[in-house]
């Protein structure tokens, strides 16, 4: 479905909206400048776009802070529209004295036309544009810092809601309302006894649930703080970095001991593994012990031993009449037999020293023995702490710049790091699987908590003839949950991989990059892993190059509307983003200032496909004036005021 905005009309709303009619005709231009001073409603004309979209319902404050002074009751603010090729209007009517807004849409539909109550888009067309998407379009700059800030979850919710992938979140609310309809018809038809047995079960798997439902809100508290804590100690470990580096042989020195340290902690995890596994197998344990069971394993091999005939071969002999070789087994004989029996190994222990002997024979006599790692874990350790001492020797250092602020960054990283170490304890507590502990208790662990839910849940659904039932519905939720992570990681990947494509015009001289989206957009560059802190210029470079990557598989060719889109941007990067934005999008309305011609707006000098259009207020009769052509909009000059 392909959608244009073909003009608006407004009146006594607030700014150049007092009484304006703006017509892009029936089939308007690809891009649209209008320039405008700032204070003026371009602010206000943004959001009315938002709202005429989706049909969202205003507060009485909303309503009262458009109209233009208190001596109007009054106002209305119209959008057109050109949906595949049929106009459609969608009018927005304020009452200002009782604080109203009223819908009414027009289209020359066969069947529906006319002017109809309500905002009465096409259904297909109002599913895409809920208040999420049509923030990117609609596009201003608050946007770019939240699809940025680390903590907020702007761009994962872009993703989910422009490829409706909310859907399956609801799909499995859905399949548990089905389970539940399912369970109470079940116990509508049992008998009495039966009933009263629901019921308890009912309460009990009651009582878990909401437990279950506050440890996964401790959880995710946790999570947070630690998130906001190892966020926080990232920036407090740059900030000690950037002090210390401050001179140039500190800097040097450090890097070489944090390459140490780095390479030494490594070296440990590594060694350690190694020990436990050494650890585990008692040939490696110690040179004498390897020798000493070589030796048996040998001397069992040579004299094959064991050997096969068992203490059970003898048991056996005695209850038979006869012996094997013919002669007849009487009392004294069998007493024989019996007594002599047990000194033969029986059949288990038999089993016992073959297995014996194949472990000795199959000793790798090439591997580490566990003393030798041992050893090296040993070495590995001292080379951590003496490039740990060396970096706390010159982080002590007082000739080194910014002393005292250094330390003070210490003592903060040392409490969250303090705080930090408390979290994860909590944490571990709360999420590790203890499985088979009888120390842990499902009032206190997660997953000892789920088990005992599925326990009661399934005591439930047995006794209302559901068990079955059930696990299918469990089943089915769980792969509309796979499904759902799937796209969500390959969307992330296709979006990423195409926003840094984008980047790479746009930036051609930074190493800015998105290393992963992850709630926000996680940015990285050559030298700085994680990037926390960068320019609005910058922000807004990557929100575009974002945007630009997500909306290019829109399931509808929508309209981009973007106010003062490089006021904070350098002007070579205006000029990059004024030639990779546009051929983007098949309709591009922008609002601009004065400011902004440089850069940006001229490079859309040279096309075509072009509609200008200037608005100012003037300054005597407060009315709005509108001017259409490149020369008036080449030669106006606006004055810097307060943002509308």
């Amino acid at each position: 479905m392909r959608v244009q905005i073909t003009g608006w009309r407004a009146k006594n709303l607030r700014g150049y909206l007092r009484d304006v009619d703006i017509d892009f005709s029936s089939h308007p231009k690809r891009w649209t400048l209008l320039q405008m001073p700032n204070g003026t409603g371009k602010t206000t004309t943004m959001r009315l776009f938002r709202d005429a979209l989706t049909g969202k319902s205003l507060t009485a404050t909303d309503i009262n802070s458009l109209k233009v002074d208190d001596s109007v009751e009054a106002g209305f603010f119209e959008l057109a529209l050109r949906i595949d090729d049929d106009p459609w209007r969608v009018r927005m009517d304020f009452d200002f004295r009782n604080g109203r807004c009223t819908f009414t849409t027009t289209s020359v539909s066969d069947v529906a036309g006319g002017d109809k109550p309500g905002h009465r888009l096409p259904p297909l067309l109002r599913d895409t544009l809920e208040d999420k998407i049509t923030q990117l379009f609609v596009f201003d700059g608050e946007l770019a810092s939240e699809i940025i800030e680390q903590g907020a979850d702007r761009a994962d919710s872009s993703i989910r809601a422009l490829y409706k992938l909310d859907q399956l979140r609801e799909l499995a609310l859905e399949i548990d309302a089905l389970a539940k309809k399912r369970q109470r018809s079940a116990a509508s038809i049992s008998s009495a006894a039966t009933k009263n047995s629901i019921e308890r079960f009912k309460n009990e798997l009651e009582e878990v649930l909401n437990t279950l439902a506050q440890l996964e809100r401790d959880e995710r508290s946790l999570k947070s703080e630690k998130k906001e804590s190892e966020r926080a100690v990232g920036e407090l470990n740059q900030r000690i970095d950037e002090l210390t580096g401050q001179n140039t042989q500190y800097a040097d020195e450090l890097k070489e001991i944090e390459g140490e340290i780095l390479r030494s902690s490594n070296l440990i995890s590594n060694l350690t593994a190694q020990s436990i596994q050494l650890f585990r197998s008692p040939p490696l344990l110690h040179e004498t012990v390897f020798h000493r069971l070589e030796s048996l394993g040998g001397t069992m091999q040579t004299l094959k031993l064991p050997r096969t005939m068992s203490e059970e071969f003898f048991l056996q002999l005695a209850e038979q009449p006869k012996c094997v070789c013919g002669s007849t087994i009487g009392a004294e004989e069998r007493q024989t037999i019996l007594s002599t029996a047990k000194d033969y190994l029986g059949n288990d222990q038999i089993a016992v020293i073959n297995q014996m002997k194949l472990a000795l024979r199959d000793v790798d006599q090439e591997r580490t023995s566990l003393g030798e790692a041992l050893g090296q874990l040993g070495m590995a350790r001292d080379a951590l702490q003496l490039a740990s001492q060396r970096k706390l020797r010159i982080e002590a250092d007082p000739n080194a710049p910014r002393f005292e602020e250094i330390e003070k960054c210490k003592a903060e990283r040392a409490r969250i790091l303090s705080r930090l170490a408390t979290v994860d304890e909590s944490i571990e507590k709360l999420t590790a699987d203890y499985l088979g502990s009888t120390d842990t208790a499902w009032q206190n662990n997660i997953p000892a908590c789920k088990r005992e839910r599925h326990a009661r849940q399934r005591k439930l659904d047995t006794v209302s003839g559901t068990y079955d039932f059930m696990q299918k519905t469990e089943a089915l939720k769980a792969l509309v949950k796979s499904t759902e992570l799937g796209a969500v990681k390959r969307l992330r990947t296709r979006i990423r991989d195409k926003t840094n494509k984008n980047l790479e015009s746009i930036l051609p001289n930074e190493q800015l990059r998105v290393s992963s989206i992850e709630g926000s957009l996680r940015l990285t560059t050559d030298s700085v892993q994680v990037k926390t802190s960068v320019s609005e210029g910058q922000k807004l470079a990557v929100s575009y190059a974002f945007l630009t990557a997500l909306l290019a598989q829109a399931p509808h060719k929508l309209p981009f509307v973007v106010d003062s889109p490089a006021v904070s941007l350098d002007i070579e990067i205006r000029r990059t983003v004024g030639e990779l934005i546009p051929p983007l999008f098949e309709q591009m309305i922008i609002f601009v200032i004065s400011s902004e011609r440089e850069g940006f707006s001229d490079t859309f000098f040279e096309r075509d496909d072009v509609e200008y259009i200037t608005i100012s207020i003037d300054g005597i009769t407060g009315r709005p004036k509108v001017e259409n052509g490149i020369d008036a909009f080449q030669k106006f000059h606006a004055t810097v005021g307060a943002k509308g």
